[in-house]
């Protein structure tokens, strides 16, 4: 699920809150139809939440209009990278210091940070540690692929 939420936030989605009543479940049964994907429903107080793809919006938008909800009953929120990235596109280095920091963090798990011996005994700590040294695997050292 947690690997879901952080494509969802790469990506992008777009979360939908409708006020319940007969236009919501035309709208649910208008998504459920057209085989559109949307997740993580709720209703809180009067009103249903749910997230779908954002480029299911303006498919969303035509058919509340034809459904005739006016703005007070739906409002839609774009969430997640994307999106933040598009509010932010005017400070460069904000998106190059957001791409750098991610680059690095994903280039660091190709490294060893940590060698831990656990279960052993037969050998002990320090022949296990050269004995991998002697095949190129120390702390600091890029993995062999």
């Amino acid at each position: 699920m947690l690997l879901y939420n952080v494509l969802n936030f790469i990506f992008g989605y777009t979360l939908v809150s409708i006020e319940r009543g007969r236009g919501c479940e035309k709208i649910l049964a208008f998504l459920v139809s057209q085989n559109i994907t949307f997740w993580e429903v709720e209703n809180i107080q009067n009103r249903t939440m749910f997230k779908i793809k954002p480029y299911y919006q303006k498919t969303l938008l035509g058919t509340a209009k034809e459904i005739g909800l006016d703005y007070r009953q739906i409002s839609i929120m774009n969430m997640g990278l994307p999106f933040i990235f598009l509010r932010h596109k005017r400070r460069l280095g904000i998106m190059i210091g957001t791409m750098l920091g991610m680059f690095f963090v994903v280039y660091s798990t190709l490294f060893v940070w940590k060698i831990e011996v656990i279960g052993n005994q037969r050998l002990t700590y320090t022949q296990i540690v050269q004995m991998l040294s002697e095949k190129d695997l120390e702390k600091g050292h890029l993995l062999p692929a």
